[in-house]
């Protein structure tokens, strides 16, 4: 597979999710792989 060179081609998605004593959260990071910019970051509360 070529590198994509125009936006919104390919996008890299990265879900983490902490936990603490008070019960935790969750991260989701949506970026563009040609330009690296962050197109969506939601933080929710679990």
């Amino acid at each position: 597979m070529e590198t994509p060179v125009r936006r919104n081609r390919v996008w890299q998605a990265d879900f983490t999710h902490f936990e603490t004593q008070a019960g935790g959260w969750g991260l989701c990071a949506v970026v563009d792989y040609a330009t690296k910019m962050a197109l969506a970051c939601p933080i929710t509360l679990t």
